[in-house]
């Protein structure tokens, strides 16, 4: 009688409050947005190892794990991708990215966008991808937003848009590419610019009732922040492309209205998984806070998704040897693709290691390697085999007949030729002058270069050295490079001799310069100076 009495009583109370106070504050929701990018198929830990020799930071594993102990306080919480699945591991080169997105559909991923690592191997090859991961289209699996991706190979996944229901709250979600490096052409794909087909998204999201807008973007920084500036109504913009990590959202207020699009960004490769809480009062959107929750040895990976990826392991032991636990090397510290601003040097750890590996394989005089297909750095303590990959995955097959890529992923091929030293400095004022990506490094040649100078007149010819004795224009060098930047000096218009394409690969090179040093340097050595940097406080 007690209890009936009470509930009855509660009911009463209940209408009494909802009669007290506006509908907007009874109506408050929060919704919480887990966040990651660029992945790039590290589904294992990575990184320094532990006493079994297995990775401690990322993976897919500790991952799960954490989404599990998020949804299980917030099981109405958005778990969504910013783009960029593919290549970067050999479990790329193995399974292609099917079951990666398999596995996060099994953890509950709501949303993911296209990276433009999703194109580089063509629009069919994305789509057999898409087809074995996930049969049946984005109507019964996890949406793929390319809103401003217009791709018929795809049409059966691409969404564009959706709107999710948070917690009572309509949350519309939309996707956004980059339009660079799509290696594989012609293509029946389109990319449209960004921040008109935001407008167009934004506009329809609110006309199907979205109370909230998310963007996930896979364009970098900069763009995020002229698209919020350009496209008016974005509660939240989930970064991705350019690998950037935020501590704190960086907010962009609209000066007409006040309203804040927050940017939020969670690096990449699993080794951080971002979290967004923001609350919904029934007519405004507020931010609660923000963590980046490392994904790193003090996270327990999931068992089940450990014992998946432990399977999964199996085939790239049979095709490549025992990449985890044959221990190859040793490093003190990060062996990084990066050098000191504060030194005239250019070379870097990473680059000279590399382009060491290939003349070591083919006894040239020179190597060349290129900045923009150097990613992770070698970590402190045992250096596997895999490691040594995920330090230069890159690999669609080079056709050396119709000088195209092919939709094939594997290691890339080393290619030697003939050029003149003439050509040599030709090719390196071009790379050098052009930078970033293109920016070269090298073994057995050592000069100075002026970036002051005029783009292509550069490099200072009095300085260059191959063998340790002064270039000369007219003689014909050795060269070793991989299929890549064989084609990347080819479309500059590099003169070429005697090309022969080796079956041996630039992974294969690496790997065994790595075991024949044994201890792994972490610093530059003068190669590569650019005497622009010396002075002003820097040294030389």
């Amino acid at each position: 009688m007690t209890l009936s009495i009470f509930r009855r009583c509660g009911a009463v109370l209940a209408i009494a409050v909802a009669a007290m106070f506006p509908a907007q504050v009874l109506a408050q929701q929060t919704i919480t947005l887990l966040h990651v990018s660029d992945t790039h198929s590290h589904l294992a830990a990575w990184g320094p190892k532990d006493a079994n020799l297995d990775g401690t930071l990322g993976g897919l594993p500790k991952v799960a794990a954490i989404v599990a102990t998020q949804r299980a306080t917030d099981p109405g919480l958005l778990f969504v991708h910013a783009g960029d699945f593919m290549d970067g591991d050999l479990f790329f080169n193995e399974y292609h990215g099917v079951p990666e997105l398999q596995l996060l559909k099994s953890i509950g991923l709501d949303a993911i966008a296209l990276g433009n690592h999703e194109f580089a191997y063509g629009p069919s090859f994305l789509e057999a991808v898409l087809r074995d991961a996930w049969p049946g289209g984005y109507a019964t699996n996890v949406p793929v937003l390319g809103t401003n991706v217009a791709c018929s190979p795809i049409a059966d996944w691409n969404a564009g848009t959706v709107i999710k229901n948070v917690n009572g709250v309509k949350v519309g979600l939309f996707g956004l590419t980059t339009r660079s490096r799509l290696f594989v052409g012609p293509s029946p794909c389109t990319i449209q610019p960004l921040v008109a087909a935001a407008q167009v998204a934004v506009a329809s999201l609110k006309a199907s009732g979205a109370q909230l807008i998310v963007a996930l973007s896979h364009a970098g920084m900069t763009e995020a922040r002229a698209l919020a500036a350009g496209a008016p109504g974005i509660d939240v913009i989930v970064n991705g492309h350019d690998n950037a990590l935020l501590d704190q959202p960086e907010e962009v207020v609209d000066p007409t209205d006040g309203h804040v699009t927050r940017i939020v960004s969670a690096g990449s490769h699993y080794e951080w998984v971002g979290k967004l809480r923001l609350n919904w009062s029934g007519t405004n959107v507020n931010f609660v806070d923000f963590a980046l929750i490392p994904v790193d040895a003090a996270v327990p990976p999931d068992p089940a998704m450990q014992a998946a990826i432990d399977a999964l392991k199996v085939n790239v032991v049979a095709h490549y040897g025992d990449v985890y636990h044959d221990p190859l090397g040793w490093a003190d510290k990060w062996i990084a693709p990066e050098w000191d601003e504060r030194h005239a040097k250019r070379d870097t750890p990473l680059g000279n290691l590399f382009a060491d590996a290939y003349r070591a394989w083919t006894g040239t005089d020179v190597a060349i390697e290129a900045m923009g297909y150097l990613d992770d750095a070698l970590p402190p303590g045992w250096i596997v085999g895999a490691d040594v990959f995920r330090s230069m995955y890159l690999g669609p097959k080079f056709d050396f007949t119709t000088s195209r890529y092919v939709g094939i992923p594997q290691p890339w091929r080393l290619v030697t030729f003939q050029a003149s030293g003439e050509a040599l400095i030709g090719a390196l004022n071009a790379t050098i002058g052009i930078g970033a990506n293109y920016f070269p490094q090298v073994s057995g040649i050592r000069l100075n270069y002026d970036s002051r100078l005029p783009v292509r007149d550069q490099v200072l010819l009095d300085t260059v050295h191959v063998g340790g004795h002064k270039l000369v224009l007219n003689k014909l060098y050795s060269v070793t490079v991989t299929e890549g930047v064989y084609a990347g000096l080819a479309s500059l218009g590099m003169k070429m001799q005697q090309v022969t394409a080796l079956a041996d690969s630039a992974f294969t090179a690496a790997r065994a310069l790595v075991e024949e040093r044994g201890v792994i340097g972490g610093s530059g050595s003068n190669r590569l100076r650019d005497i622009a940097a010396i002075g002003n406080g820097n040294a030389d």
